[in-house]
Order: C-alpha cells, then sequence, then structure tokens
C-alpha cells in the first residue's frame, strides 16, 4: 500500500476493516512510520531516492 502511496494511518485503517477478526493484522500508523524509518537506512532510502 504504500508503492500506492497511502499514508500510514489509511494503511492502519484499512488493515483493521479488511481484517476485523485477525488482531495480528491491526498495526498502528507509528509502527508503519518506525518500519519505513529503519528500512530507510538500506534499500528502501535506495528505491526512494530513484524516485
Amino acid at each position: 500500500m504504500l508503492e500506492q502511496r497511502y499514508s500510514p494511518q489509511r494503511i492502519s485503517r484499512r488493515l483493521r476493516l479488511e481484517h476485523p477478526e485477525q488482531s495480528e493484522r491491526h498495526v498502528s500508523h507509528e509502527t508503519i512510520y518506525q518500519a519505513i524509518y529503519v528500512q530507510g537506512r538500506g534499500s528502501l532510502r535506495r528505491e526512494l531516492a530513484g524516485r
């Protein structure tokens, strides 16, 4: 969903709507931002720089 330029807030809400009974798929937007930050130190940073 990030590739489609959805915001982490939108992704978080959508996951809860699409998978209401699977709490393991429920993540906060803060968790998504944290993952982006950590990955940004490696391959994601190179990918984003290429856009």
